[in-house]
């Protein structure tokens, strides 16, 4: 299970590292990410602030926590936590009726729609799966067994990341 425990690791960090950067690389992305609140109608204005840095804080904590084995599983279930959250946040907004546009990686105008679902769902999982994984001790893997399935969760998470491209190239995108 060590195995397992550093890949989902691996993938949820490099996601949620990836949606801290592309939220705070420039004052015109973050600011996009605040305007992107504006679709959740129950959230009050003066309350977007707040929840935009709760998010952003959310993000890097649990960076910070997974890449730490001690605390990895409470990085975990708490990217889990947050990824549901977040979902039923843009689900909810989806269903009043509302284009919301998907500013989870940062600058993007694409709208939030089936692909982001899915890959929220995959994330979650990723993330649940690991607080169990890394439940489990067991003896340090060698080297080389850890590279092998660390660059294999990179690319995963790379795919994760881009997965409205994956669905584009596909031909998955029914527009």
């Amino acid at each position: 299970m060590t195995y397992l425990a550093l890949a989902c690791r691996v993938l949820v960090g490099v996601t949620f590292l990836a949606a801290l950067a592309g939220k705070t690389r420039s004052r015109a992305a973050l600011r996009a990410f605040l305007t992107s609140l504006e679709t959740l109608r129950w959230l009050p204005a003066r309350l977007r602030p707040a929840a935009a840095t709760a998010t952003l804080v959310a993000e890097l904590t649990i960076v910070g926590l997974v890449a730490w084995s001690p605390t990895a599983g409470a990085g975990l279930a708490l990217a889990a936590v947050a990824v549901v959250v977040f979902t039923a946040a843009m689900v909810d907004a989806r269903r009043r009726g509302a284009r919301v546009a998907c500013r989870c990686f940062g600058g993007t105008d694409e709208v939030w729609g089936r692909a982001q679902l899915v890959r929220n769902v995959l994330l979650a999982g990723t993330a649940a799966l690991g607080v169990f994984a890394s439940m489990s001790s067991g003896a340090h893997p060698p080297l080389a067994g850890v590279c092998v399935t660390a660059a294999g969760a990179l690319v995963a998470a790379l795919l994760l990341i881009h997965s409205q491209d994956v669905v584009y190239l596909l031909g998955l995108d029914r527009k």
